[in-house]
């Protein structure tokens, strides 16, 4: 999943946050992920001096956030992929299959 720019949303939501329109933000990384490609490099591998060859506004927040665990996590809501979103629904699911084995014998 690292070498597929799966994080790459990721990667423009968070210049959102930091005050770059989202339009920007995603042509930044747009023009980040065509240079790795070019360049037969993947987002894991860079620095942060990379980052910044596209935007100043890259901090040492970009090499967390750039992770597919990272990623991941961010998806906390209901039915997300966060770990304490998986764990929650499993916990749902055995309850309810519990309650339709005892229903249903």
């Amino acid at each position: 999943a690292d070498g597929c720019f799966m994080t790459a949303t990721d990667l423009a939501d968070a210049r959102a946050r930091r005050g770059l329109p989202f339009r920007q933000a995603h042509a930044v990384v747009g023009h980040l992920v065509r240079w790795c490609v070019e360049n037969k490099r993947d987002l894991a591998s860079l620095t942060l001096d990379d980052y910044r060859l596209f935007s100043p506004l890259f901090d040492a927040e970009v090499i967390r956030s750039a992770t597919v665990e990272a990623s991941v996590r961010a998806r906390n809501v209901y039915g997300g992929t966060a770990p304490t979103q998986v764990l929650a629904r499993l916990a749902e699911t055995r309850e309810m299959v519990a309650g339709d084995v005892i229903r249903n014998p």
